[in-house]
């Protein structure tokens, strides 16, 4: 019986896996950029000039429909001479029909869109039988911004951050102190229009037994990015901090990006990114013998849905965030199951294939642009040693920023 489970699960991850190829296959929209008039070297026209970037590149006949919304407004906006573009065939170009409002810049800044633009297509696909229906947002060229310069800025939440840093001491009279940290460094780079590899390493820890995750991941992660979907690539160690308990780890996860709601310029936005995927490995090192070496395979899906709320009107990034987290794994081998005793020793709690859960809820507050003071709730398992969490509140500061170009 056991067996037939197995086998039942090892198809549902085939299909699984299929089906997300075929996803990554679709006809998607990479990017689309505005380049204002009178742009010198690069648009000395007197018009708007778009150009559109498409995964993989349809050919023109195949193109029914193609013009710019003006999201704010519910506004459409014809584009003229839509054609391939003559030094890149993988691109398409086009005059805006009307011009794009810009906001005035402040000293330093660079231009940025008044309004919110978003480009959208009816591409025919290559069989003839179906047409898609594609779209992506607008973004603006500055060519008085450098364009190589590396420099930090601001991070909408830990999994959006590049280098993110929070910690936090607690301690009470004759209570032993207890130190918390959270650690996450990457830096991505690009390979190709949709690829992008980035070392990485994170930690989640603490020294208090009962709210310990204990996981320290270190490795290499590749990252395909879809028109409205991320598909990542990860070959990793994943450990405690000690190394007691390592798993060698192919983590492959696709996440989708629907788009925000409300559209527009709200004091409030819902941003909800499900994703499904799986993990497959190897035990390095175990603290149970007889489990050293075996191998490692669990199915998982989950969601990562963040709220956002805009204190101040003018800003473009909001003050407030809510993100809550939740992600369930279905072991489809036995896998160990720890929990640390008062005086923080690991104690054999289970040995099975039951699925293990995890959520987390995090609300922050944006004290300056690096800088968040936030309060967050944890429960549950994290892999390798699926330590309980139970029923974790933190507050504390974190630091946090990624990388991007001036």
């Amino acid at each position: 019986m056991k067996l037939h489970r197995l086998i039942h699960k090892a198809a549902l991850a085939v299909a699984l896996f299929l089906s997300l190829n075929v996803a990554l296959r679709a006809q998607s929209i990479s990017g689309v950029e505005a380049i204002p008039p009178n742009t010198p070297d690069v648009n000395p026209t007197s018009k708007w000039v778009i150009n559109v970037s498409f995964v993989s590149v349809p050919i023109p006949t195949k193109i029914k429909q193609r013009f710019l919304v003006d999201v704010d407004d519910a506004k459409i906006i014809p584009l003229e001479d839509f054609r391939l573009s003559v030094g890149d065939k993988n691109t398409y170009t086009a005059n805006a029909g009307e011009p794009l409002e810009m906001a005035t810049p402040k000293k330093g800044e660079c231009l940025k869109f008044k309004k919110h633009y978003e480009f959208r297509a009816s591409v025919e696909n290559e069989k003839g039988d179906k047409v898609l229906s594609l779209g992506a947002g607008v973004d603006l060229l500055d060519e008085n911004c450098s364009q190589n310069d590396e420099v930090k800025v601001k991070a909408k939440s830990a999994d959006d951050a590049d280098v993110y840093l929070s910690g936090e001491l607690n301690g009470a009279h004759k209570r032993k102190t207890s130190f918390t940290t959270e650690i996450k460094l990457q830096r991505y780079s690009p390979i190709s229009a949709n690829w992008r590899h980035t070392p990485f390493f994170t930690l989640n820890a603490s020294t208090d037994p009962d709210a310990d995750p204990d996981k320290m991941e270190l490795g290499w992660a590749f990252r395909y990015v879809a028109n409205s979907a991320y598909f990542d690539h990860k070959v990793k160690l994943e450990s405690e901090r000690d190394f007691g308990n390592t798993n060698l780890i192919y983590d492959t996860r696709f996440t989708f990006l629907p788009t925000p709601r409300p559209k527009g310029k709200r004091s409030f936005k819902i941003f909800p990114d499900p994703f499904i995927g799986g993990e497959f490995g190897k035990n390095l090192r175990s603290p149970l013998k007889a489990a050293e070496g075996d191998g490692i395979a669990r199915l998982l899906i989950g969601a990562d849905v963040r709220l956002a709320f805009w204190v101040k009107k003018d800003s473009d990034e909001p003050d407030i965030n809510w993100t809550t987290s939740f992600v369930r794994r279905w072991l489809l081998t036995d896998e160990l199951s720890f929990e640390a005793d008062k005086d923080g020793k690991l104690q054999l709690r289970r040995f099975g294939t039951n699925p293990r859960d995890y959520v987390s809820s995090k609300v922050s507050y944006k004290l300056s642009k690096f800088l968040n003071v936030f309060v967050e709730y944890e429960w549950g398992q994290v892999p390798p040693s699926y330590k309980l969490v139970d029923h974790r509140f933190r507050l504390g500061l974190a630091y946090k920023y990624k990388f991007g170009v001036k």
